[in-house]
């Protein structure tokens, strides 16, 4: 248990309109440590790590578009590709509720195909 700002996402009621993947999640306990974000799920010993900027700049963004699902990519504790996942949805007492599931990504790892390099190339990658 390290880092500032420690907090604790259980998972949602089973009364929550959640995708399925959120109700198999287990708590993830996030904080703040050396300019990163990282999210744990102590109960399978995985964690997330997100720069702390990229946090920053794509939760601002998510929370004024009020969109549902927000991903973010960052790597796990063994420098591996990985993913936190944000989904909203409305809370028993009328309140913004968040769930958030971690998971590995292996999508990093694949060749890209003509439809990557198109929006790649919007960019100038």
């Amino acid at each position: 248990m390290g880092g500032t700002n420690q907090s604790f996402s259980s998972p949602p009621p089973a009364s929550a309109q959640v995708p399925s993947s959120f109700r198999s999640s287990n708590q993830v306990r996030s904080h703040v440590n050396n300019n990163e974000i990282h999210f744990h799920d102590d109960a399978s010993g995985f964690k997330v790590v997100i720069p702390e900027s990229d946090y920053k700049d794509e939760f601002t963004h998510w929370r004024k578009s009020q969109n549902t699902d927000l991903t973010l990519h960052g790597k796990d504790g063994s420098g591996g590709a990985a993913m936190v996942h944000f989904h909203a949805y409305p809370g028993a007492k009328g309140t913004l509720e968040v769930a958030i599931s971690v998971e590995k990504s292996d999508l990093h790892s694949l060749p890209l195909g003509p439809s990557m390099l198109d929006l790649d190339a919007l960019v100038g990658h």
